[in-house]
């Protein structure tokens, strides 16, 4: 839920966009690593299997394969473009589960931000409705 007031302050959603500015790199690489394996074996696990109740398991026994599948070789290719810096190969791996916290919270965000401008839209709108039906009592009343 969205707080009303909070999100008509001045500068909310630009703020928002801010943080999506600052966010956006690291989501695209979460995107990469995480979301697209995710995505392929939620997808292929939910056709392939009839009854859900093996979903929860057989997507995590998959993901981790998945995952590994994925991001070992990138993570090799990594260590072979940056030479005798290997540290910041193994940074860059150990921060692939921070790039998945980045991209759910671009996703969360950019939620957020419509909300905020449909929430306020509709207190516009509101607004509007109560001015014109106090106009409309007012003429009948004339």
């Amino acid at each position: 839920p969205i707080d009303l007031d909070h999100a008509q302050q001045p500068g909310y959603i630009q703020s928002k966009y801010f943080q999506l500015f600052l966010k956006f790199p690291f989501a695209i690489l979460g995107f990469l690593h995480c979301y697209l394996p995710y995505y392929m074996v939620k997808s292929w696990v939910e056709k392939s299997f009839k009854r859900s109740v093996f979903w929860g398991s057989t997507k995590m026994i998959v993901g981790m394969f998945a995952f590994g599948i994925l991001n070992i070789p990138i993570v090799w290719l990594l260590f072979s473009f940056v030479g005798n810096y290997s540290w910041l190969g193994w940074i860059y791996y150990f921060l692939i589960g921070f790039f998945w916290i980045a991209f759910a919270d671009v996703r969360l965000t950019i939620q957020l931000i419509s909300r905020a401008k449909l929430a306020t839209r509709n207190m516009e709108l509101s607004k509007e409705k109560t001015l014109l039906t106090e106009q409309i009592i007012d003429w009948m009343n004339n």
